[in-house]
C-alpha cells in the first residue's frame, strides 16, 4: 500500500541480516494516510519503529463545549490541579480492584480458552477500566 525504500523492520548490523517481523494491522485501509519504517540514529534496538498515520473518528460521544468570548467553541477540560486527588485515587481503587481480579482470572483460564473468548474477556476488562476512570473523574475532578 505504501512503498518504502527499506522494508526491513529488524536488522542486525553485526550479523548483516534482517527480516520483516513487525507489522501494523488495520481493519480499514482507507483510514491509513501514511506509513513508514523509521531508521533513527537514536534507536539502539535492532527493531526499527513503524510509523502509521491513521484517521480517527469517534462517533460515540461528543465533547462538552461552550462558546468562548470570540464565538469559538471551547471544549471542557479536566482540572486535576484543583481535584481532591486522594479521593480520586481511593475511588479508582474501589472500582479497579474487581477488574484486577478479573485480569488474574483471565490469566489463569486463558490456557484453555479459545481466542475469541479471551479477546471478549479482555475487551470487557478494558471497557471496565475506561468506565471506572471516567466515573471517578466525573465524581472528583472539576471541569
Amino acid at each position: 500500500m505504501f512503498p518504502v525504500a527499506d522494508r526491513l523492520t529488524y536488522y542486525n548490523e553485526s550479523l548483516q541480516c534482517g527480516s520483516v517481523i513487525d507489522y501494523f494491522l488495520t481493519s480499514n485501509l482507507k483510514d491509513t494516510i501514511a506509513f513508514n519504517i523509521l531508521d533513527l540514529d537514536i534507536n539502539l534496538s535492532d527493531h526499527r519503529p513503524i510509523m502509521a498515520v491513521c484517521v480517527y473518528c469517534d462517533n460515540t460521544c461528543k465533547p462538552v463545549s461552550t462558546t468562548g468570548s470570540c464565538g469559538h467553541l471551547r471544549t471542557a477540560r479536566l482540572r486535576c490541579d484543583h481535584a481532591p486527588i486522594d479521593k480520586y485515587y481511593a475511588q479508582t481503587h474501589v472500582l479497579l480492584q474487581p477488574l484486577l481480579d478479573d485480569v488474574n482470572a483471565l490469566i489463569d483460564s486463558s490456557s484453555w480458552m479459545d481466542c475469541q473468548s479471551t479477546t471478549d474477556c479482555a475487551d470487557h476488562i478494558y471497557e471496565g477500566v475506561v468506565d471506572a476512570l471516567r466515573l471517578s473523574a466525573h465524581m472528583f475532578i472539576p471541569k
